[in-house]
């Protein structure tokens, strides 16, 4: 086989041409146009990547905002119940104490009621028993009790202390007048307890008894004395 070295060159010269023409005319402008595209997806890429970072970010904003609300809804709720629970609380123990005042002003007007009534029947019966008493000893004969009442009270003043009983003067106070042996002998008895003779003096108000008056002492043994302190035990 021969080989046409001029034919070789002349095709090889045409190919350098060719491949020459073609890197002016279509691959340059070809790779212009795909490094245009390149660049433009590139672009639309990145733009993409900053939408989607802006959405993401959005998204993350809305969604810790929705968390904010949704806690702030939780606490309005959260110190709307406690409000509600400390309003209910402190109706509750207002109407208990009212439930509780309205009843102790009631059994406390039930308790002066009965008191007023116990009183009212005690006042009753304590005047009736100081009728009856005032009637008993009016039928009594002088005589017969006078000496009762009279030891009684020499008893009163020889139980006191012996300083309290030393008195420079004496008034002896009789519901019944006395008379002779027995003004006497009153005398006499009160004298030797208190150390002076008293004076007498006729007191029907006592209805019977006697009371001995002196500077700073007084000491009582009459029915009138007995029946004030019945009386005053039935108002007490």
């Amino acid at each position: 086989m021969t080989i046409d070295w001029w034919t070789l060159a002349i095709q090889t010269v045409n190919v350098i041409i060719l491949v020459a023409l073609l890197g002016r005319f279509f691959f340059r402008p070809v790779a212009t146009m795909v490094a245009d595209r390149q660049a433009e997806i590139a672009s639309g890429l990145a733009a993409a990547k900053t939408a989607r970072e802006a959405a993401e970010t959005t998204r993350a904003e809305r969604e810790k905002a929705l968390a904010g609300v949704a806690a702030e809804r939780s606490r309005l709720l959260a110190e709307a119940t406690r409000e509600a629970d400390t309003q209910k609380a402190a109706l509750v123990a207002a109407a208990n104490a009212e439930t509780a005042k309205l009843r102790a002003e009631a059994e406390a007007g039930i308790a002066r009621e009965r008191a007023a009534a116990e009183r009212a029947v005690a006042e009753h019966a304590a005047t009736l028993a100081v009728s009856m008493a005032e009637r008993l000893v009016a039928r009594l004969p002088a005589e017969q009790i006078t000496p009762a009442f009279l030891a009684d009270l020499v008893n009163a003043l020889d139980a006191l202390p012996a300083d309290r009983r030393a008195v420079a003067s004496a008034e002896l106070v009789s519901a019944a007048p006395l008379a002779g042996a027995d003004a006497a002998a009153a005398q006499a008895a009160v004298a030797k307890s208190i150390g002076v003779t008293p004076t007498l003096r006729t007191d029907p108000a006592l209805i019977a008894g006697f009371e001995l008056h002196a500077p700073g002492l007084m000491v009582t043994n009459s029915w009138r004395a007995d029946l004030a302190q019945l009386a005053a035990k039935a108002h007490g």
